[in-house]
């Protein structure tokens, strides 16, 4: 059994290269797969719905930095030969309080801490649940609740 790695974690290992000797790389999404970019050109590509289906633009590719590109390999591999339920990450839902909003305009959230309260968005309290944390909301504000994209 190899090591895994999901959609979340191959984002934020490919951002982590963009501190590398001033590159800046980023995943971009399409229908059908993952795009490794870098100054607008695509390095690499993963598909979305097949295992260890990887394509790099070999001239640009092999262009980079060796240490860089050996890096950039290996985070391409992990994540192409992790099986595709695995890459999923787990939902997480927030719920925004409707018609709640504070006086600068910030919409509020249900958060929690010993109590629920409302509050505007701030990463350092509890107001993201996982799907399998719902049922301990109250019933009331289990409907407001929307899928959170990209928040680790």
């Amino acid at each position: 059994m190899g090591v895994k790695m999901k959609v979340s974690e191959f984002k934020k290992a490919i951002d982590n290269l963009s501190s590398y000797n001033g590159k800046y790389f980023k995943v971009v999404e399409d229908d059908s797969d993952y795009c490794i970019e870098s100054d607008t050109k695509v390095l690499a590509t993963i598909n979305k719905s097949e295992k260890c289906l990887i394509s790099t633009n070999y001239w640009d590719f092999s262009e980079l930095e060796e240490g860089l590109r050996q890096a950039l390999f290996d985070i391409i591999c992990k994540f192409a030969s992790t099986s595709i339920p695995e890459r999923e990450d787990e939902k997480r839902y927030i719920i925004p309080l409707p018609h709640l909003v504070t006086t600068d305009g910030e919409q509020q959230y249900l958060t929690h801490n010993g109590g629920f309260f409302a509050s505007r968005r701030d990463k350092e309290l509890r107001q993201i649940w996982k799907e399998e944390h719902l049922k301990h909301i109250p019933e009331e504000y289990r409907k407001y609740a929307v899928e959170v994209k990209d928040e680790i």
